[in-house]
């Protein structure tokens, strides 16, 4: 069970990620389909949370797409962000093994990077995941 702190992570992933396998589920699971749904996505900024923005998904070399993310309630030296580094990976790769709607992202061998960025906009964490991790 998650604590209440990785929770409004969870859910930020979550978002997106229901936003990309909708745009790709019609999409015959095609690669350059899928690319352009990312870069349709890519255009959205909003608040996912409280303190938590989407500003950015973008899709990068080597079959992989990155969603930045700015936590406005955190700075890089926030002393939290050491446990949350720790726990969230692990947490993301468990929440992203139960869910049906991601095996489209699996069968194309898309990879993650979750980025986020302080309110300074200064890189605070990055979790890269491999297709084969989740």
């Amino acid at each position: 069970m998650l604590n209440n702190k990785y929770k409004i992570y969870v859910i930020l992933t979550l978002v997106i990620l229901n936003l990309m396998t909708i745009k790709t589920a019609d999409a015959d699971k095609n690669t350059d389909d899928f690319k352009a749904a990312v870069a349709f996505t890519g255009m959205i900024q909003y608040n996912v949370a409280p303190g938590v923005k989407l500003v950015a998904v973008d899709n990068l070399p080597y079959n992989t797409v990155q969603y930045t993310y700015v936590l406005e309630r955190f700075t890089k030296n926030s002393p939290e962000l050491k446990n949350i580094s720790k726990n969230l990976k692990a947490a993301l790769i468990e929440d992203l093994k139960s869910r049906d709607d991601v095996e489209v992202l699996r069968e194309n061998k898309i990879n993650l990077v979750y980025l986020y960025k302080d309110k300074a906009n200064k890189e605070i964490l990055k979790i890269p995941l491999n297709y084969n991790e989740y």
